[in-house]
This record gives C-alpha cells, structure tokens and sequence, in this order.
C-alpha cells in the first residue's frame, strides 16, 4: 500500500535553512563593508601622502634662512600668500583647511584634482640640533644649521563648511617630517 512516501522537508528544517542563509548573507555583507572602510582608508592615506609630499617639496625648494635678515626666523610682515615665502621658516605656523596651492587656489576638487576639501594643513617649523633631531634649540638664544619641518595633516569625515567643530569632525591624523640643511 504504502510503496513511496513522499520526502519533504519539514517546517523546522526549512526555518533552520532559512536562519543559516540569513546569517551567511549577514556575514558576507560584513565582510563586504570591512573591505569597503579598508579600501577607503587606502585611498585617504595615499592622498594625505600626496599632499604631505607637495607641501615638503615646496618648502624644501626654500633657501634655508631668510636672504635679507639670515638671522630671523619665522615670517616677514609682508608674506602672507605661499608664493612670496622666500625662506623655510616662512611656513612656521602656517594652517590651511581646505589646503590651498602655493598661489593661494583652493584644492576643492574643482581645479584641482583630487578633492581635498575635508583635510586640514598645520606646519611647524624649529630649528634642532645637528647631533639630535629631536632636540628643538631655543630660537632667541641660538641658530642652527638644521631645520625641522614638521606637516600635519587631519582629514575629516565632512568638509569643514558641514562641520560643527573642527575637532570633532577629525578622522584621521597624519605626520609628516622632512629636515632641511644649512649649505
């Protein structure tokens, strides 16, 4: 009477089917969205190099003291554009957010490319000593014949014009240290 019986599968097999699919998808678009934040982070780093490098190159293309007054330090009163820097230590406490080029054009992605309207500039410039890069010299007591620029760079997770404090829109932090030596 009873030759075949039907095979099925039964209502907790297919929830148990059902529940092991959905955690599958569930860890798959994780992984998806891990990738995603590693890619962007690459991206972010590798654009925050790039900048980091343009500023090094044009203040390491600066003569080492300034050609009028070798024994100053820090900006003349009548620089305030990038492009009139004569010296290194013209950069000394200069910030910019969005970065700008040296004539001053804002790198907003629209005449420049990429886009580094969410990054932030500051520059410090000390003198140190030749013997121990670390050691920063008091400007007022002595000169040095090594200069350290020091760049940082932060980038925001929103342009600056969306933010509501700039420190609490910093995602990451980057440094950048380049020296510069008397000839």
């Amino acid at each position: 009477m009873f030759c075949c019986a039907k095979k099925s599968f039964t209502l907790t097999e297919a929830i148990v089917a059902i529940i092991v699919l959905g955690v599958g998808i569930v860890g798959f678009y994780a992984l998806l969205n891990l990738g995603n934040r590693f890619t962007e982070k690459k991206i972010i780093y590798a654009q925050a190099r790039q900048l980091g490098k343009m500023y090094l190159n044009e203040i390491l293309s600066k003569s080492f003291s300034d050609p009028q007054n070798p024994l100053s330090f820090g900006r003349e009163e009548s620089t305030s554009i990038r492009d009139s820097f004569d010296d290194v230590d013209d950069y000394d406490s200069l910030w910019e957010m969005p970065p700008r080029t040296s004539s001053g054009k804002v790198m907003n992605g629209i005449d420049t490319l990429p886009d580094f309207s969410r990054y932030e500039v500051k520059i410090f410039v000390q003198q140190v000593l030749p013997e121990n890069l670390d050691s920063v010299v008091d400007i007022s007591s002595d000169t040095t014949d090594v200069k350290r620029i020091w760049i940082k760079i932060f980038v925001h997770s929103v342009p600056k014009e969306v933010a509501s404090s700039d420190t609490t829109t910093r995602k990451y932090e980057l440094d950048f240290f380049g020296f510069k030596f008397k000839k």
